[in-house]
């Protein structure tokens, strides 16, 4: 979990900021698609306890990221400006000219729906891609790239609007949007997002005709199996392996014997008068 506290911070960053960098780099840091991936993976698997454990790791780590926006909004009450938090991104000379609550990576994750829209377009695109690329390894590099903007930054939006809420409950977007509308959509966005990505992504591991049940059973009836075969052999092995009753000798089998011994004598008396000497 420390993974998504620090990519929430880069994510906070590159909102205030809005610099697409930092956005994108804070999914290269978090490991929150992996648990998008166990629960899409567990349902298609019918691993209903990888899914409730992949679901429960992916809540903790969203609302750790809420927490991370609500720390960094709380950074930023420390000395109130709303004057300068609300200009465009470096404009002015002040504390906050760097940073801005209209930037386009904060606007973009608030009214209107249509952004919702087109988060869940992403969304649903990024769960093809990860069932895409799991079986070759590539998954995290492709389908990353689109999930850090479905995300991390939605639940990071959360709890950084929220907190500036309650320091500038009057402050409004240029769109005319309060920070509290903004914190709510961005729920919605995480909540739409990650439902899109794991139905999506659990749609395409179906066509790839991959289902069934869990590994887990099979690998323990393979082990019994092999532990079946494994004593039905040594069994076999203390086995003492009969002999076969020698064969009765009949008639013709006596006459060949007899034939052999004296074709022996002929050939041996033969040797023996070659090798003599010949005496004048």
């Amino acid at each position: 979990m420390r993974g998504v506290g620090v990519a929430a911070g880069s994510a906070a960053v590159g909102l205030l900021s809005d610099s697409t960098a930092f956005i994108l780099a804070s999914f290269f840091i978090s490991p929150l698609m992996s648990k998008v991936l166990a629960v899409g993976w567990g349902i298609t698997i019918k691993d209903y306890v990888l899914a409730g454990r992949g679901l429960r790791n992916m809540m903790c780590g969203a609302m750790l990221a809420v927490a991370s926006g609500i720390a960094a909004g709380a950074f930023l009450s420390i000395s109130p400006n709303q004057r300068e938090i609300e200009q465009p991104v470096y404009v002015g000379n002040g504390l906050y000219s760097g940073i801005s609550i209209n930037s386009k990576e904060i606007l973009s994750r608030g009214p209107p729906f249509a952004n919702v829209l087109s988060s869940m377009v992403v969304a649903a695109l990024s769960g093809v891609a990860v069932a895409l690329g799991m079986p070759s390894g590539i998954s995290s590099a492709l389908a990353g790239v689109a999930m850090s903007a479905a995300l991390l930054p939605p639940a990071v939006n959360v709890g950084l609007m929220a907190e500036l809420h309650l320091v500038y409950p009057q402050l409004r977007t240029e769109h005319g949007a309060t920070l509290l509308e903004i914190a709510a959509y961005g729920g919605v966005l995480y909540g739409a997002n990650v439902l899109f990505i794991i139905m999506f992504a659990v749609a395409t591991f179906k066509l790839k005709h991959i289902g069934g049940k869990t590994l887990r059973p099979m690998w323990r009836a393979n082990r019994t199996r092999a532990r079946r075969v494994s004593s039905t052999v040594t069994l076999l092995d203390s086995l003492p392996i009969p002999t076969p009753p020698p064969q009765p000798r009949t008639s013709a089998t006596a006459t060949a014997d007899a034939l052999d011994d004296a074709l022996d004598d002929a050939l041996a008396r033969r040797s023996r008068t070659s090798s003599e000497p010949m005496t004048p």
